[in-house]
């Protein structure tokens, strides 16, 4: 991943833009569910190191929600801009409409 910026131990919300240029581990946020969504590029799989679980983020599959604490590995299609938003899962709860 590139672009990451270091951020507070907690918050109730944040919402940010992500250019990925590079595989690499997804950084974890403990107790929060995190929402991804593909804006441009041609996508990048998430490789669930834990479960062996793959989902795919693609432009005809541009959502994926998880827990923040699953150790991810992305592996790109080629250089992805992605929305994420990571929430605490015990005050608040992200949602994303079923047209993104």
């Amino acid at each position: 991943m590139s672009g990451t910026t270091d951020v507070a131990d907690m918050f109730d919300w944040r919402l940010s833009i992500a250019e990925v240029e590079a595989d690499g581990p997804f950084s974890a946020f403990d107790g929060y569910d995190r929402v991804l969504v593909l804006l441009d590029g041609a996508g990048m799989d998430l490789h669930f190191t834990e479960t062996g679980e793959r989902v795919e983020l693609r432009p005809g599959n541009r959502c994926a929600r998880f827990a923040g604490e699953a150790p991810i590995e992305a592996l790109l299609v080629d250089g992805c801009l992605l929305y994420t938003s990571p929430s605490p899962r015990d005050r608040t709860r992200s949602r994303m409409p079923s047209s993104a």
